[in-house]
């Protein structure tokens, strides 16, 4: 295609939309349903943050050194809905999974914001046991996967995460403005 879209050709565009979702979806073992497009991470991350049914005192987990939009994102909202956020300490710069599993026993924790893979420093979180640590305490796992997405297989089955944003420019070659949400 030579020109850009128009409504008027809404015949191409809607099945266009559906195939992606179909992609989308296939690439994390979803089903297309459970999949919605967006512009970027950050979005699908602010809609996930603003969206969970999250009360006064109840505490959302994050890491040092985390993304600006996992950081900004949750504050704001939490500014707005009036829950926590908790910021837990790096070890050597890296997120420490085990004194991140151990603080979902804390009272009021009720989510976990993570990035798969971190911008700065590369580490790839084990999120299938983060995953099962947060399902088994019936905790919300929300997961930044524009880092490793299209270089690293994820498996929604197996991770357990109950949201992930992603941003289509990095690993899956997609054009700036496409993203996705499960």
């Amino acid at each position: 295609r030579t020109k850009p879209w128009t409504i008027s050709d809404r015949e191409h565009i809607f099945p266009a939309l559906e195939k992606v979702r179909n992609q989308c979806a296939k690439l994390i073992g979803a089903d297309a349903s459970e999949i919605a497009l967006t512009t970027n991470t950050s979005y699908g991350l602010s809609l996930a943050a603003n969206a969970l049914p999250l009360a006064p005192d109840d505490v959302v987990l994050i890491s040092e050194h985390e993304f600006p939009s996992i950081v900004y994102g949750w504050r704001s909202a939490a500014e707005q809905k009036g829950f926590h956020v908790k910021t837990l300490a790096a070890k050597n710069g890296l997120l420490d999974e085990d004194a991140l599993i151990n603080t979902l026993n804390a009272p009021n924790v009720k989510a976990v914001a993570v990035s798969w893979v971190s911008f700065a420093t590369g580490q790839r979180i084990d999120l299938a046991r983060l995953g099962k640590a947060c399902k088994d305490r019936g905790i919300f796992l929300v997961v930044d996967a524009m880092q490793g997405i299209g270089c690293s297989a994820l498996d929604i089955k197996t991770c357990h995460a109950d949201i992930i944003s992603v941003g289509g420019y990095k690993w899956l070659l997609s054009p700036w403005g496409t993203g996705f949400l499960y």
